[in-house]
């Protein structure tokens, strides 16, 4: 059997062939343009064969010995490694780098210079259904602005009140701000204006001289008195009106002055009935 181990070796026609420690084989490199063959070395052909083309050790291929042959070493200089066993292409021979993506007509790759454009066909009917979602929104938020903007309501000293959607409902409420107003201002005519006599009379309210006191002490003890109507409903033959009432309160149960006013509130409810055509409260209870 041969010892020569695989490599590298100069064919005798001015090229390396590269021997796989039993034959030649059909991979070949160009020898460099300064290499030379030892004197006396025979023509190239195929690895002498001691038996089908093997040989021993110091045996000449083609006329040159192993040794001398392996005292050259163009290989190295060339950088050639062990080349792909029979069977197997030989990549390196296409000259290809890397690209990053598969070469013209691989399954996968593109042809040409420049990689095709992605369709942008998807993008269309995503637009549209964006389009559709912030519509839905913008209706949901829009619709209760609208409404509220377009419901009847009025404005009192407290803010913005209910009013009411109908005439009678209206009339209700205007009822109770002008008897939030009869107490602010000691005005008894006013309060009878805006009031049922049973009312009055179930309230202490009957004597003119003892609603103007009683009106003068409240508003001593309370500042800044604001009504603020929140509901209205209509039942049968009567209005209810639901109301969020909030002071200052400065004088204290003993009543002396307070050093700092004290916040409060209070909800009623005021039950009205009509009288000859007009609403009028004929009860209040705290809500």
């Amino acid at each position: 059997m041969s010892q020569t181990p695989p490599g590298w070796y100069d064919d005798g026609q001015g090229r390396l062939r590269w021997w796989d420690g039993t034959q030649w084989t059909e991979h070949t490199h160009d020898l460099p343009a300064d290499s030379s063959a030892p004197q006396g070395q025979a023509a190239a052909g195929t690895a002498p064969a001691a038996s089908e083309g093997q040989h021993d050790e110091g045996q000449t291929i083609e006329g040159q010995t192993v040794e001398a042959q392996s005292a050259l070493d163009p290989a190295a200089a060339l950088g050639l490694g062990e080349p792909p066993a029979a069977g197997v292409p030989d990549y390196s021979s296409y000259g290809a780098t890397d690209t990053g993506s598969a070469p013209a007509g691989y399954p996968g790759g593109y042809v040409g210079d420049e990689p095709p454009k992605k369709s942008r066909v998807w993008v269309i009917p995503v637009i549209i259904i964006g389009a559709v979602v912030v519509l839905i929104a913008l209706v949901a938020i829009l619709i209760p602005m609208l409404v509220g903007l377009f419901a009847s309501t009025t404005t009192t000293a407290g803010g913005t009140s209910v009013e009411g959607s109908t005439g009678d409902e209206r009339a209700a409420a205007t009822a109770v701000e002008d008897y939030d107003d009869a107490w602010d201002d000691a005005d008894c005519a006013l309060l009878e204006r805006v009031t049922t006599a049973d009312f009055r009379t179930f309230q202490g309210l009957d004597d003119c001289e003892v609603f103007v006191a009683t009106a003068e002490q409240f508003d001593a003890a309370a500042d800044d008195y604001e009504v603020t109507v929140t509901d209205i409903t209509a039942g049968d033959g009567f209005i209810t009106v639901v109301t969020e009432e909030t002071f200052l309160q400065v004088v204290g149960e003993d009543g002396s002055e307070l050093d700092t006013p004290l916040p409060g509130s209070v909800s009623y409810v005021y039950t009205l009935v009509n009288e000859d055509g007009v609403w009028l409260i004929d009860d209040l209870i705290e809500g």
